[in-house]
C-alpha cells in the first residue's frame, strides 16, 4: 500500500493525532488500558485512565481509542508490517492540515503507533472479526411474520371453510458497500422445524470443532 493511497478520514484525524503525539509515559499508560480489555473502557474507567494520561480528557481518550480500533481494522486488511504501516500512517498524517505534526516528531509518532498496534489480543480480535465479515453478503437481521389466509368455498366462494396459517421469513443482509437489502421467503411449520434443526446441528458441530481445536492447540 503506497503512502499516496493511504488517507485518514476526518472523523479519525484528531484521535490519530493524539496517539501520534503522546509522550512515552502516556503510551505506557495507554498500553495498560488496552491490555486490560473492554472492561477497562467504561465511563468511570476512562476518567481514571485519563487522569493517568495527564492532559488528556476522557472524551479525547475515547476518540483516541476509537481511532486506534479503526487502525487495527485497516492494518488487518493490509500486508504491511507494524513498522511500515505506522510509517505510512504518519506520512499521511503529516499531510493533513491543520493537524500536521512536525518533522522532528516523526520518529516518536511512528514509534507510538507501532507500539499501540502491538497488543496481541486486539490484533487477534480484529482478524477474527475480519474473517467473520469476509463475505459479499453479511447477515443483518431476521423476522418471521405470521400470515393468515382464508379459504372460501361454495358457488360464490362466500363460505369460510378454513384459515391457513403460514409464515413469511424476512431476511435482512448487507452487501458490499454496506447497502441493506431484504428478501422474503414463504415458509410453513415444517420449514421452521428444518431451519431449527439445521441451526442446532451447526451449533453442535461448532462446539465439537472448538473442543478438538483447543486440544490440538494445547499440544502445539
Amino acid at each position: 500500500m503506497a503512502s499516496r493511497h493511504l488517507s485518514i478520514p476526518p472523523p479519525f484525524r484528531a484521535g490519530i493525532g493524539l496517539l501520534a503525539t503522546l509522550s512515552k509515559q502516556q503510551v505506557e499508560s495507554l498500553m495498560v488500558i488496552l491490555r486490560e480489555g473492554p472492561e477497562s473502557r467504561t465511563t468511570s474507567a476512562m476518567k481514571r485512565a485519563a487522569g493517568n494520561l495527564r492532559g488528556m480528557s476522557p472524551s479525547e481518550l475515547e476518540a483516541a481509542l476509537s481511532s486506534l480500533k479503526a487502525l487495527y481494522k485497516v492494518r488487518a486488511n493490509s500486508r504491511l508490517s507494524r513498522e511500515d504501516f505506522a510509517s505510512e500512517l504518519i506520512r499521511a498524517l503529516i499531510r493533513v492540515k491543520p493537524l500536521a505534526i512536525k518533522a522532528s516528531q516523526t520518529l516518536r509518532a511512528v514509534s507510538n503507533i507501532e507500539t499501540l498496534l502491538s497488543v496481541d489480543s486486539l490484533e487477534l480480535s480484529q482478524k477474527r472479526s475480519a474473517l467473520m465479515h469476509d463475505s459479499e453478503k453479511r447477515f443483518c437481521n431476521l423476522r418471521v411474520l405470521v400470515d393468515l389466509q382464508p379459504i372460501f368455498t361454495g358457488e360464490d366462494e362466500q363460505l369460510l371453510r378454513e384459515i391457513v396459517v403460514s409464515f413469511n421469513l424476512k431476511l435482512g443482509y448487507h452487501v458490499e458497500g454496506e447497502q441493506h437489502r431484504d428478501i422474503y421467503l414463504k415458509i410453513d411449520r415444517d420449514d421452521i422445524m428444518s431451519i431449527r434443526s439445521a441451526l442446532d446441528k451447526a451449533e453442535e458441530q461448532a462446539r465439537l470443532l472448538e473442543g478438538q481445536l483447543k486440544g490440538l492447540m494445547a499440544g502445539v
